[in-house]
């Protein structure tokens, strides 16, 4: 039975998997911020301002690019997804003391 006073934030609602655990999560948990790429540009996640001032207790990165062939060609955007942004969003999870997943 899943903690209902836990407060979920979810980064990349916009996909399937991210729009997925939103629908799922919104009335299993006391909040459920989800955010898609269009409401948290990647530039102001890299500082993790946002981050910073949300108030969650996990943090759920569902957040990908998929098609190979369009990363083959975009190197930067590709790292910033996939490597850049976890381990803000993991240093900012461990400066919380919450889990991220």
């Amino acid at each position: 039975m899943p903690d209902s006073s836990l407060r979920i934030a979810i980064i990349g609602a916009g996909g399937r998997l991210g729009a997925a655990l939103a629908r799922r999560y919104a009335d299993r948990f006391r909040l459920v911020r989800a955010f898609a790429r269009r409401t948290l540009i990647w530039r102001m996640l890299r500082r993790c301002g946002v981050l910073r001032e949300l108030d969650f207790d996990v943090l759920v990165n569902t957040a990908a690019i998929t098609n190979v062939d369009y990363c083959e060609g975009r190197d930067a955007g590709a790292m910033a997804v996939s490597a850049a942004a976890p381990e803000a969003m993991a240093q900012v999870c461990a400066d919380k003391g919450a889990p991220f997943t």
